[in-house]
């Protein structure tokens, strides 16, 4: 059975160009009960815009915690 975690992102553009800068591979973020989560900067770097990444997203995983997707929550 799959997993959903819901969390909140706000980095503003300036933050999201030293993740193009470093040799960063994953970023944590924490989701709306507390869970610490790391995925690979590139399921979230799809969401870059002008102004930064903005928003709550829900990340979906399998039952290995294995990335299955991530969507931007309206």
């Amino acid at each position: 059975m799959n997993k959903r975690y819901t969390f909140n992102i706000n980095m503003p553009y300036a933050k999201c160009q030293e993740l193009y800068n470093v040799d960063i591979k994953y970023i944590v973020v924490e989701d709306l009960n507390g869970k610490r989560i790391q995925l690979l900067k590139k399921h979230i770097l799809r969401f870059l815009s002008p102004s930064g990444i903005h928003g709550v997203f829900t990340l979906e995983v399998d039952q290995n915690n294995s990335f299955k997707s991530i969507e931007k929550n309206a």
